[in-house]
């Protein structure tokens, strides 16, 4: 869940694609499957997405997703990516998506999010990691990107751990808020800090 309690700012993190993709991807709990997208997961991405507050409701998840996402169906298949529970219920996702201009191609880690009901199993974890495999089949680049925020500084420390540190260059418009550190500072580790703000 997001800690809206905590003051917003923008996060930008990128990893070296080397070092993102270089993590085996992890065995799941017993009943829990990976899944990459199919036509009709829209209505499971949105629920996903809305029950760890990223949006309002559904109606609004699923307004996004058509409106970025759709358009694209063909990267869909091959870049967004489900874990399902025993009872096939759809409890994790990430996205081994992009961004573009008219010259450059930004591969960027996008909409990360384990259902409240499923967290604390190390998802968050198995999911991102088997989202950053997929770059492997789609394109290699030499960066790979995420945007993230403070509300989500869990999130933020496991980025860290897999590769990614804080990034000062503006990414479509968006930069990291030098205010987000003091924020992150009273609830992650020293160590988690010093890794993802390393020089």
């Amino acid at each position: 869940m997001l800690d809206k309690s905590l003051p917003y700012y923008d996060i930008i993190m990128k990893a070296d694609f080397a070092t993102a993709t270089a993590h085996k991807i992890i065995d799941l709990p017993d009943g829990y499957t990976y899944k990459m997208y199919e036509d009709g997961d829209e209505q499971k991405w949105a629920q996903v997405e809305t029950s760890v507050g990223e949006f309002n409701s559904v109606d609004d998840a699923l307004a996004y997703f058509n409106k970025v996402f759709a358009p694209y169906k063909e990267e869909l298949y091959k870049r967004m990516c489900f874990i399902l529970n025993g009872e096939r219920q759809y409890v994790a996702t990430a996205t081994a998506w992009y961004r573009e201009n008219e010259t450059a191609h930004f591969p960027l880690l996008h909409w990360v999010s384990v259902s409240p009901d499923a967290q604390g199993l190390g998802l968050g974890k198995a999911v991102v990691v088997y989202a950053l495999h997929q770059f492997l089949s789609t394109e290699i680049p030499k960066t790979i990107y995420l945007h993230t925020q403070t509300w989500s500084a869990p999130a933020v420390g496991l980025y860290g751990k897999l590769g990614f540190h804080i990034s000062y260059e503006n990414f479509f418009g968006q930069s990291s808020d030098k205010e987000a550190k003091a924020v992150l500072e009273t609830v992650l580790k020293k160590e988690i800090i010093d890794m993802i703000y390393r020089v």
